[in-house]
């Protein structure tokens, strides 16, 4: 049987940065907002294969925005256990099918739009039609993309990820997992900030899922307050992911329960940003810890 001891932190006691700057556009983080998921692609893990044209895409964003979410974080790859690489061309015809539309349709609102890509030249073309933030499951570890990032002024995400999408859940090992994730972030923010990326543009992501096994991911949890003592927002992404399955022993399906059980522990934890794929429940969980606190 399963345990978890976590240690409570007020729901206003935030990171160092109270604001995120994405392009000319401003989110406050006094308290903690929703990345709504949208997947363009029919092999991602949840929802694969139900926003593939543009019309039901762009229709879902609508809905998650409707419901409460502030950022909309679109994937056209799938970075699943195991998953392919996607053909550049083929992403970017995705993307480009619903990004500018979305762009359009939120130019004279707070709402951020966001690309999940780990590829420079997808971030390059998405950035240049006016993307807000780019969201890389790399932690941003080529140079290259790390320089272009100081070409605009979109806000960056920064996950870990151990090894690849293809390798990551063969045995990952850690000697101490809070540790070496924290020193990977806090050394991929500095670098980015060395090639002129302002501190306000940047969030963290311990990589819920990614390259981490079962306790890998409890203890990720259990100690996420860890991740605030870096001084940035963090982002907290494990809506559905196997690991609930792994306790639970619940499907796909069967998982909103145990996603919004780890919300509310990620943010009673000190989580800026919870990034779902079930928006209107997440933000009824959040209603409920704001009325209560």
């Amino acid at each position: 049987m399963l345990s978890l001891q976590i240690k409570l932190l007020p729901l206003n006691q935030n990171s160092m940065n109270k604001k995120l700057i994405c392009n000319t556009k401003e989110l406050q983080l006094d308290e903690p907002i929703i990345m709504g998921i949208l997947n363009i692609g029919d092999e991602s893990f949840f929802d694969g294969g139900l926003y593939t044209d543009a019309k039901t895409a762009v229709d879902r964003a609508l809905e998650m925005v409707k419901q409460g979410a502030k950022i909309i974080d679109i994937g056209a790859e799938s970075t699943k256990p195991k998953a392919k690489k996607l053909n550049i061309e083929i992403e970017l015809e995705r993307l480009n099918n619903v990004v500018p539309i979305l762009i359009k349709e939120f130019s004279n609102s707070e709402i951020i739009i966001s690309v999940d890509t780990y590829k420079h030249e997808v971030m390059q073309n998405m950035l240049d039609i006016g993307v807000d933030l780019i969201n890389d499951v790399y932690g941003f570890t080529q140079e290259k993309t790390q320089i272009m990032l100081s070409k605009y002024n979109c806000g960056v995400c920064i996950m870990h990820m151990q090894n690849n999408p293809s390798t990551m859940q063969d045995n990952p090992i850690y000697n101490d997992v809070i540790t070496e994730v924290s020193e990977f972030l806090f050394r991929q923010a500095e670098q980015i900030k060395s090639k002129g990326v302002n501190k306000d543009r940047i969030i963290l992501d311990p990589g819920f899922g990614f390259g981490k096994t079962l306790e890998h991911n409890i203890q990720l949890l259990k100690h996420f307050y860890e991740f605030k003592k870096l001084g940035y927002p963090c982002l907290a992404g494990l809506s559905r992911k196997s690991f609930l399955g792994q306790i639970t022993g619940k499907t796909l399906e069967q998982r909103l329960a145990a996603s919004l059980a780890g919300a509310v522990i990620s943010v009673q934890n000190g989580a800026n940003i919870l990034r779902v794929h079930d928006v209107a429940e997440t933000m009824d969980m959040m209603t409920i810890l704001k009325h209560i606190r």
